[in-house]
């Protein structure tokens, strides 16, 4: 809806493109929410099990896991997102420049 009530916003003439605008929307809706309900996100509470999951694979995987976090939790927050951005959402180096 934010978009939709913002299009006029959207310079048609600029470098940007329309997924990293609306995917800055997304971003900014995403951060205002957990700031508003002051909730502390973990990664590992999205995660989707299978129903035939092995425990020691996924031990495995969640102090992975726990290992990733901590070494991302080394970066400031802008830094963090920019590798999130790479990463985990194979963004190029033009989008997430448009995003942060």
């Amino acid at each position: 809806m934010s978009a939709i009530n913002n299009v006029n916003s959207f310079d048609l003439g600029s470098s940007s493109s329309v997924s990293s605008w609306l995917y800055r929307i997304a971003n900014n809706k995403v951060i205002d929410y957990y700031r508003t309900n002051k909730q502390n996100l973990d990664i590992c509470d999205y995660l989707d099990y299978s129903e035939s999951f092995d425990i020691n694979q996924d031990i495995d995987n969640k102090n992975k896991l726990d290992e990733i976090m901590s070494f991302l939790n080394t970066y400031k927050k802008d830094q963090r997102d920019i590798v999130i951005y790479k990463i985990w959402y194979d963004m190029s180096y033009n989008e997430i420049s448009e995003i942060t």
